[in-house]
């Protein structure tokens, strides 16, 4: 597959499948990965042409467990942007939640900090406004010893 990827990259022409033909096209690479790919080059799992081609600006972002500072930012953006809530509602999250947040070591990453407040939003009964510890998926509070936390609020305005 690589060499197919690199052959796409220098010509920027495709084959669609069982055409003949090829097509141009003006394109930019993006590519995204969360392995070191300097070292699978150095153990012959990645071909050195194709890292060569595709590594011309690299922006390494850090797991959202290192960027507890940057927690109410993102916090704050996923709320704004879930399609899940009434646009005009305002969703506000307290210092006891970024507090338990800055804890957890955040394996998924911001896919799971995402499903984690849709969990929780979801989990309110009709008229409450404060997310609770019940409120959080079993397996964080496990892993992130929250059991003994009683509540954390998150309050919505209108």
């Amino acid at each position: 597959m690589q060499s197919k990827i690199l052959r796409v990259i220098e010509t920027k022409e495709i084959e669609k499948i069982g055409e003949s033909d090829a097509i141009f096209s003006d394109f930019r690479l993006v590519a995204a990965t969360n392995r070191n790919l300097e070292e699978a080059v150095a153990k012959g799992a990645f071909r050195e042409d194709l890292y060569h081609r595709i590594n011309i600006l690299v922006l390494k972002v850090p797991p959202l467990r290192e960027r507890a500072e940057d927690l109410p930012e993102i916090i704050q953006h996923l709320l704004t942007i879930m399609e899940d809530k009434p646009p005009d509602l305002q969703i506000k999250v307290g210092q006891n939640v970024m507090q338990l947040f800055r804890k957890y070591p955040w394996p998924g990453n911001i896919r799971e900090l995402k499903n984690v407040l849709i969990f929780s939003l979801i989990s309110l009964e009709n008229g409450e406004t404060e997310i609770e510890t019940h409120h959080l998926p079993k397996y964080m509070l496990k892993t992130s010893n929250l059991e003994s936390t009683s509540s954390f609020s998150v309050t919505k305005t209108k």
